[in-house]
């Protein structure tokens, strides 16, 4: 894993025979990058002045019961108020909320994980959120794992020119040049219950703050049998879910009479194209394999 903070994810021992999970996670990111070259983004909030870089690295080889949360709220706004996500003239809303945890009433776990939180404009290929874990699980005694990981992002935009206008989440008027509006919200998940025994891989990666930057969000989740167990099917329930909702107006508004063409119209604050998905799978038994790879990412041609 390499965040904002430099940090990368390394495997003991325990967790070498993993490394063929992460070269799938490595090519894919690849092919994205290529087709993602071409596009610039919905505009997001710049840092403030004051910002932080957080890590947290794990290492666990246990036996016992366990319970661990990691959880980060991220809201970056410009011309507009962090408590209230009231909207006013040129407002920009970025909202992250990443959890990740685990929970288990026995059994035997070997797990690491590294995890990075970065509140700055962030560089290329660098990230807001990143985390990284894999772990390995066998219950005895009837003890069971379960376990949930999920991002949320939620990015807008307002350009009215006028003060008075204040809304939340939504397309309004305006009487000069601005971009058109939006107001994007993306969420994905993954979710473990009643694991048995078996071997599980995740990263998640997002990126929400920095004018220049794409809103993106990327989570990958990969379940197989732990061979080093003798194991020839991983065994629980497993589900996974991505879902967005996207509004976006079309055309900049030409307010000043310099510049008024006869079409000009409040085209810029008019929903002209909405998206909406959910892509949703759960495998409930004995699992041999289960790989997916979600990607989002905001662009707007230039």
């Amino acid at each position: 894993m390499d965040s904002g903070t430099g940090n990368k994810l390394t495997f003991p021992i325990i967790f070498q025979d993993r490394t063929r999970i992460l070269m799938v996670f490595t090519v894919f990111f690849l092919i994205m990058g290529i087709f993602n070259a071409v596009v610039s983004a919905d505009k997001l909030p710049s840092s403030v002045a004051e910002t932080q870089k957080i890590t947290i690295d794990t290492l666990i080889d246990a036996i016992g019961s366990l319970d661990e949360e990691t959880r980060m709220n991220l809201v970056t706004t410009k011309n507009a108020s962090a408590s209230s996500f009231s909207m006013g003239k040129g407002s920009l809303i970025s909202s992250v909320i990443y959890t990740d945890t685990l929970l288990s009433n026995g059994g035997s776990i070997s797990a690491v994980k590294n995890t990075g939180f970065d509140t700055s404009s962030v560089k290329s290929n660098l990230y807001n959120v990143d985390s990284e874990k894999v772990f390995s699980y066998t219950g005895t005694d009837g003890a069971l794992l379960t376990g949930h990981e999920s991002l949320m992002l939620l990015t807008a935009g307002n350009y009215s020119s006028s003060s008075s206008d204040s809304e939340k989440c939504v397309l309004i008027s305006t009487t000069s040049s601005y971009t058109p509006a939006f107001c994007n919200a993306i969420r994905v998940q993954g979710t473990l219950t009643n694991i048995n025994d078996g071997q599980v891989s995740t990263k998640s990666q997002l990126t929400s703050i920095g004018s220049s930057n794409a809103a993106e969000l990327t989570y990958l989740i990969a379940i197989t049998p732990d061979s080093s167990q003798g194991q020839s099917f991983a065994k629980g329930s497993v589900r996974t879910e991505f879902a967005g909702s996207i509004i976006e107006a079309r055309d900049k508004k030409t307010g000043f009479s310099s510049r008024r063409s006869s079409s000009s119209s409040d085209t810029w604050k008019t929903p002209a194209a909405t998206n909406e998905w959910k892509d949703v799978i759960e495998i409930i038994g004995g699992i041999k394999t289960l790989q997916k790879a979600y990607s989002y990412k905001s662009g707007v041609k230039v």
